[in-house]
């Protein structure tokens, strides 16, 4: 029995290797399983608590949150010195994220039309802390600097707020289902929020994003609305206008950088 216990052990060790090659090769669920592999099999290793926090991760990036939140039960229950405890809770509650704060570091956006030469919009990430974080926002016409402005994003409890200047906006609202409603303000006007669709898969020029989120931002007596879609674990992707029979791209991702774990 001691020496089958062994042998499965050995057999599982190789595991995180392989789940840090599949990461690195962009098979998120596949890295997702191996990591979980080698943490489920191998409880006892140093490198433990660092797969279970990994493989919760990708598979809730992957919206998958039914197989991320026990093993970040897990992860806190066993490991509870583990060093990204934080992110580890965060990642627990709002599955997915849609709009990492803790991760995010730059997004550049352009215009749809032109793929960012006649404008673009830069969010650079300048500080942040506990379930919040500040960033410049810039926006170039062409390669000349129009404005600049900072914005401070904060979740509390199961909301997460933009805050530019005096105006403060109701962004998300935590869990994101397709159906939710929520009225907030933006720049003094009264907004009505609804999250039209989840499980989108959005193709912009940054990149092929699943499990998107499509989000209705409306002013009350305004014959169109605005649309923004938000990747799990990326953020925002893309923004478009739209009415009654119409829909049309206006900015999109089409860059971005995030911190390494």
């Amino acid at each position: 029995m001691i020496a089958a216990t062994f042998l499965l052990a050995g057999c599982h060790a190789h595991k995180f290797k392989e789940g840090e090659t599949l990461e690195k090769q962009s098979r998120p669920l596949q890295a997702a399983a191996s990591y979980e592999s080698f943490a489920v099999n191998r409880p006892e290793a140093p490198e433990a608590p660092e797969a279970f926090f990994r493989a919760a991760r990708l598979y809730a990036d992957l919206g998958l949150c039914a197989r991320s939140a026990p093993l970040y039960e897990r992860l806190l229950r066993h490991y509870p010195d583990f060093r990204e405890r934080e992110k580890a809770e965060r990642g627990l509650f709002v599955c997915p994220d849609y709009f990492p704060l803790d991760r995010a570091k730059v997004w550049k956006y352009g215009d749809s039309q032109t793929g960012g030469q006649n404008a673009t919009q830069i969010y650079s990430v300048t500080a942040r802390g506990k379930g919040w974080m500040e960033a410049d926002v810039s926006l170039l016409a062409g390669e000349t600097l129009v404005q600049k402005t900072e914005r401070r994003y904060e979740l509390k409890d199961m909301d997460l707020f933009e805050t530019t200047g005096p105006s403060t906006t109701l962004m998300l609202s935590y869990p994101v289902e397709a159906g939710k409603t929520w009225t907030t303000s933006e720049g003094g006007n009264r907004l009505f929020m609804r999250v039209d669709r989840t499980g989108v898969k959005v193709t912009v020029r940054g990149g092929d994003f699943d499990n998107c989120a499509k989000v209705r931002r409306a002013i009350a007596g305004m014959p169109s609305w605005i649309y923004e879609y938000y990747a799990p674990g990326v953020g925002r992707v893309l923004t478009t206008v739209a009415g009654d029979d119409f829909e049309n791209r206006v900015t999109e991702l089409i860059d971005y950088e995030q911190e390494k774990d």
